[in-house]
């Protein structure tokens, strides 16, 4: 960049300590902005601004004093008010129409509709039109989940058996953002995720992660491994795919994080997110790929190129969430040696002494974040294991566990 630019990140959480850092680091003037007054990357920053991240008018008087060069969402509860500032100020990226979209599975599932990666599905707002829904699809498994809500699994769950249906319905209502619900077959196979980079209105795929979930009936990410084990064939077809998806909601700037499952005929669309995968996902991009998702992203806000330099050969990462047995923590101790590994990017353990930990239902109940790096998919996969049975918790109970290698 010939001269530094103003970013601004909605969001800032612990797991976006190391994004703040990245952007000063390539010559971004890095603003941030969050709901949470002690925000842990406020101290990272070059400004903090406390505000309502979910408000575009509350972002914008908070920041009226700056000239804003870009707008990152960090979170999905960014997308709808970044999309709002981007037309009001005149900047590259999504637009409010396509945010909507975007944070709307209703609006995905419709704009899909027509294609060979979607599934069937129906919008329902009460009790008696899930059971009406439920009979049209006709065959179970299927998947129950809320149409809007701030990402993360809430409200998500799978069932098998009519009787299932209203403990999932009242489930989806309770973390849902709106009345409405979304009742779809369930894709049957293996979970992803990827990475994809948008400029122009061309869809670059930067890395697949393959997914390790938690029990069902919830349908928690419990680690996200990389690089996926799919054949060139299927990668083909998810490149497709992502093409696809990103033009029929309007990306054509930005960047998308989209979930789908590989079925016996080919990917199935979950959903996309009009942002980077959460905290640590774009800078295990770049390590799996040697694109940096995060400053591709901040580029394209500020109007910038994007920098598309692969990797010959993906690299090994494993995203694995630090899940906890339920109970009254008392002390949480972390072997020395993992702080000094090279391969270990990063830990953050958001649980304390003195939490209660509850059973895994969503992304919420989850106690923290482990990034490992390898060259390989298996290095990175054996060195979680063994960090994560180096993280020692006790409980008030007098129970000892360590952290679980999944849920």
């Amino acid at each position: 960049m010939s001269t530094k630019k103003n970013l601004l990140m909605l969001g800032g959480g612990a797991l976006n300590i190391q994004a703040v850092k990245e952007a000063r680091e390539n010559g971004f003037y890095v603003i941030v902005a969050d709901g949470n007054p002690h925000a842990p990357a406020f101290e990272y920053a070059d400004v903090a601004i406390h505000a309502d991240i979910s408000s575009a008018d509350a972002i914008a008087e908070k920041i009226s004093p700056y000239t804003i060069d870009g707008i990152v969402s960090m979170a999905e509860v960014g997308v709808l008010p970044g999309a709002i500032l981007n037309e009001r100020l005149h900047l590259n990226g999504i637009r409010p129409e396509t945010a909507l979209l975007a944070t709307s599975k209703a609006g995905m599932r419709t704009s899909w509709s027509n294609s060979a990666y979607s599934v069937d599905f129906r919008v329902i707002k009460t009790f008696e039109e899930a059971l009406v829904a439920m009979n049209e699809l006709g065959e179970f498994p299927l998947i129950v989940k809320p149409d809007r809500t701030y990402g993360g699994s809430r409200g998500v769950s799978k069932i098998n058996a009519s009787d299932e249906l209203q403990a999932a319905f009242e489930f989806a209502k309770a973390n849902g953002l709106n009345e409405y619900i979304l009742i779809e077959q369930c894709a049957q196979g293996e979970e992803f995720s990827c990475e994809v980079i948008v400029d122009k209105a061309q869809a670059y795929l930067l890395c697949v992660g393959q997914k390790i979930k938690s029990p069902l009936p919830y349908r928690v990410d419990c680690s996200v491994q990389y690089p996926a084990r799919l054949d060139e064939h299927q990668l083909d077809e998810v490149r497709k795919m992502t093409t696809m998806a990103t033009q029929k909601l309007g990306i054509t700037d930005g960047v998308a994080h989209i979930e789908f499952a590989m079925t016996a005929d080919g990917p199935r669309l979950f959903e996309l997110g009009a942002r980077c995968g959460g905290g640590h996902t774009p800078l295990i991009a770049r390590h799996v790929s040697n694109v940096n998702e995060f400053i591709c992203y901040a580029r394209i806000a500020c109007g910038e190129e994007p920098l598309l330099q692969f990797h010959n050969k993906s690299k090994g990462a494993d995203y694995r969430f630090i899940i906890f047995h339920p109970g009254q923590i008392t002390h949480i101790e972390v072997e020395e040696w993992v702080s000094k590994h090279p391969g270990v990017y990063d830990l953050v353990i958001t649980a304390k002494a003195g939490d209660e930990v509850k059973a895994l239902r969503t992304t919420s109940e989850r106690s923290g974040a482990l990034v490992t790096f390898g060259e390989t998919f298996e290095e990175a996969i054996e060195l979680a294991d063994r960090v994560c049975r180096s993280i020692h918790v006790s409980y008030a109970d007098g129970l000892k566990e360590t952290a679980k290698l999944f849920a």
